[in-house]
């Protein structure tokens, strides 16, 4: 019996490894396209109960938010705090959603017009004198109650909610679009 020398093995060893390799590559890329491709988050104060959908958003859009967050900057227009955040989380916005507290399960908040976003939760909530912006319905949402039964605008919650949103985003494979190559283009 002839006994295989180093590099025999090593051969056979480098194409078990490069089988394997394809093999785990071929599962990762059919995991990659099973995935969701809307991001859910909880929006923050409603401890689980209330939940955002977003979509990655098109780079037309994206453009328009980025051109708009410069001109802010440009302008100084410092009178409205986490603007661009706010900007961000209702364009990409597709609906949100309730927790069924007995399933765990989301769903939907609906009414006439089919799934309701930031737009019209204002109506849902019976608080269209209040809330009269998506900016208004996101700043109300995830802001903090009071003791009185008012509420305080919570900005940090609000950017770090944004900043979920821009890092799920970020990744190339959802969108084609690479935000920071985007936005150095500005």
């Amino acid at each position: 019996m002839e006994i295989p020398d180093n590099k025999e093995l090593e051969g056979i060893g480098t194409a078990l490894q490069n089988a394997q390799g394809l093999s785990l590559l071929k599962e990762a890329e059919k995991r990659r396209q099973e995935r969701e491709h809307t991001l859910f988050l909880d929006v923050p104060s409603w401890d689980g109960d209330l939940i955002a959908e977003y979509r990655v958003l098109p780079k037309e859009d994206l453009l328009r938010l980025a051109e708009t967050a410069i001109r802010r900057s440009r302008n100084g227009n410092r009178n409205e705090a986490g603007a661009n955040d706010i900007s961000v989380i209702a364009a990409s916005c597709v609906g949100l959603y309730v927790k069924d507290p007995e399933t765990e399960e989301r769903v939907p908040i609906e009414d006439e017009l089919g799934h309701v976003g930031y737009n019209r939760i204002a109506h849902m909530l019976g608080k269209e004198d209040e809330l009269r912006s998506n900016r208004d319905a996101i700043r109300y949402l995830m802001g903090e109650r009071t003791k009185d039964g008012g509420w305080t605008e919570n900005i940090m919650a609000i950017s770090i909610h944004a900043s979920a949103i821009g890092k799920w985003m970020r990744d190339p494979s959802r969108s084609g679009v690479d935000l920071e190559d985007l936005l150095g283009e500005f």
